[in-house]
C-alpha cells in the first residue's frame, strides 16, 4: 500500500487547521449565527470552528453556553470542547458545564468535565457536580472530573 494517500490526507488536514487557526476574531459573529442554524451538522461545525479559535472566540461564550442545551449531542459536546478551548475566560459557562455533567450522552459529560479542567473554576456547586461525576459509569468522565478537581 502506498503512503501517498496518507501523506496527502495529512497535508489536507494540516492545511485546514492552519487556515482555521489564522482565522480572525471578526469571524466569531458569523459562527455565532451558524450556531442558530436549523441544521445540526452546521451548528456542530460552527462550534468546532469556535473551538479552533480558542481564546479568540471569547465573544461566543454566551452562544456556546446556550448550545450546551442543544437537542443534538454532537452540538452539545462540541460546544463543551469550544468552551474548554477558550479556557479561564469561559468562567461564566461553569454552571452550564456542571449541569452538562448530568447529560444522557457520555461524550457530552466527558467533554464538559474536560472543559471544566481547562477553565479551572473554584468552589461552589461545580465541585459538588465534579465529585459526583467521579462515580460516573464512564471512565472518561471520571478521568476528566478528577483532572478538573486537581
Amino acid at each position: 500500500m502506498s503512503a501517498r494517500p496518507l501523506v496527502l490526507a495529512s497535508f489536507v488536514l494540516l492545511l485546514a487547521v492552519t487556515v482555521a487557526a489564522h482565522e480572525d476574531a471578526p469571524s466569531v459573529p458569523k459562527h455565532i449565527q451558524r450556531l442558530k442554524s436549523y441544521d445540526a451538522k452546521e451548528r456542530s461545525r460552527a462550534a468546532r470552528a469556535l473551538m479552533i479559535l480558542g481564546p479568540r472566540a471569547q465573544g461566543a461564550i454566551g452562544a456556546l453556553t446556550e448550545a450546551l442545551g442543544d437537542k443534538s449531542p454532537s452540538v452539545r459536546f462540541t460546544a463543551a470542547q469550544a468552551l474548554g478551548s477558550i479556557g479561564p475566560p469561559a468562567i461564566g459557562a461553569v454552571d452550564a458545564l456542571a449541569a452538562a455533567l448530568e447529560d444522557e450522552k457520555a461524550a457530552v459529560r466527558w467533554n464538559a468535565a474536560a472543559a471544566l479542567a481547562k477553565i479551572k473554576p473554584v468552589g461552589g456547586t461545580v465541585v459538588y457536580a465534579l465529585t459526583k461525576a467521579l462515580k460516573d459509569d464512564n471512565i472518561q468522565v471520571r478521568r476528566y472530573a478528577a483532572d478538573a478537581l486537581g
